[in-house]
């Protein structure tokens, strides 16, 4: 009995150290995907800090835009009350589609 009970640590040390293994190269691949695509998110990460500094000048620029269209819309509607509308629609539009806050 005693011998079936060594026989049968042996097989089972045996198996672990395979399935240990078998994770360790496992962990190996996935580590090295991971740092791959580390790699390849740096660049993303600086893109994305221009692309939020871009959008933030664009925001500037339309609040400034829109701040100086309505008070031109103002002085000039008794001119061309048509094309005021308009323009205030149209302004009106891109703010809700470019410029919606969360």
């Amino acid at each position: 009995m005693d011998r079936d009970e060594a026989n049968a640590r042996d097989a089972f040390e045996q198996e672990r150290r395979i399935l240990l293994s078998g994770v360790a190269e496992s962990l190996s691949s996935v580590v090295k995907q991971m740092a791959r695509a580390n790699e390849n998110l740096n660049g993303l990460d600086s893109s994305c800090d221009e692309v939020e500094k871009v959008a933030g000048l664009w925001k500037a620029a339309y609040h400034r835009d829109a701040n100086s269209s309505s008070s031109l819309d103002q002085s000039s509607s008794s001119l061309s009350p048509a094309k005021s509308t308009t323009t205030t629609t149209t302004t009106t539009r891109t703010s809700l589609l470019l410029f919606q806050e969360d």
